[in-house]
C-alpha cells in the first residue's frame, strides 16, 4: 500500500509539472487548447493530430490539477457553445475515438491556438512548442495525422522525407519509435462508416503490434 501511495504521488506530481509547463508556454491572452483526453494524457497510446482548434471552448476549467482532464465536461461545454453551428470534424473525431477503445487517445494540434480556419491564424500563434513538448512527454505508439499542413510539419519534426497517406510509416522522435498514419482532412470526403472502419483498422494495428 505504501509503494502504491508513493507511485500515485509521483504520478500526480508529473501531471502538476505538465500543468506548470503548459502555463509557461501558452500565451495567457490567447484562446488555446493544448490537448484533449479523458483523465491523464501521460498513458495515452494514440495521438490524433490536426492543425489547430477551430473553436474557443476553454481548456482549463476542465483540467483537474494532479488528476487529469475531464473530456466529457469539455464536450458538453463545446456542444453548448456551438449552438446550431455544424462542425464536420468533431463528430468524426468522436467516432474515431470510440472505435479506438480500449486504446486511450490524446487529441493534439500542431498549433494550440484557436481560429476559425488555418488561414486566419496569426503568424505569432503558429508555434509548435506545445505540440513538440507533449509528443516527447507522452510518447504514443501511433500518431494519426490528418490534413496536409500537419502532415508536412510532422514529417519535418520526425525528419522523414515524406509521410505517405493511408499507410503506416515507422518514425522516430527524440529516441522514441512509433508508427504514423497520415490521411486527408476529416472534414471533407469522410462518411461516418469510413471513419468507423478506419478506427477499427488503427486499433487492430496497434494491438497486433504490441
Amino acid at each position: 500500500m505504501e509503494l502504491h501511495n508513493r507511485l500515485a504521488v509521483m504520478y500526480s506530481s508529473r501531471l502538476i509539472e505538465l500543468e506548470c509547463r503548459l502555463k509557461e508556454m501558452l500565451l495567457p491572452n490567447e484562446a488555446s487548447r493544448p490537448f484533449l483526453c479523458e483523465g491523464s494524457p501521460l498513458d495515452c497510446t494514440v495521438a490524433i493530430i490536426g492543425i489547430n482548434p477551430a473553436t474557443t471552448t476553454p481548456f482549463w476549467p476542465h483540467w483537474r490539477s494532479g488528476i487529469g482532464f475531464e473530456r466529457q465536461s469539455w464536450l458538453s461545454a463545446h456542444q453548448a457553445g456551438q449552438g446550431n453551428k455544424r462542425n464536420q470534424t468533431r463528430p468524426r473525431i468522436e467516432l474515431l475515438v470510440s472505435q479506438l477503445k480500449p486504446l486511450r487517445c490524446l487529441e493534439l494540434n500542431l498549433y494550440p491556438y484557436s481560429s476559425r480556419s488555418e488561414a486566419v491564424l496569426a503568424p505569432h500563434l503558429r508555434s509548435a512548442e506545445v505540440f513538440n513538448y507533449l509528443l516527447s512527454l507522452v510518447q504514443p505508439k501511433l500518431l494519426f495525422v490528418f490534413g496536409n499542413t500537419p502532415i508536412k510539419a510532422l514529417a519535418a519534426t520526425v525528419s522523414a522525407a515524406a509521410l505517405p497517406k493511408n499507410q503506416f510509416t515507422s518514425c522516430t522522435y527524440q529516441g522514441h519509435s512509433f508508427q504514423v498514419f497520415a490521411t486527408s482532412h476529416l472534414s471533407r470526403g469522410w462518411s461516418m462508416q469510413r471513419v468507423a472502419e478506419l478506427g477499427q483498422k488503427l486499433r487492430e494495428h496497434v494491438q497486433n503490434d504490441g
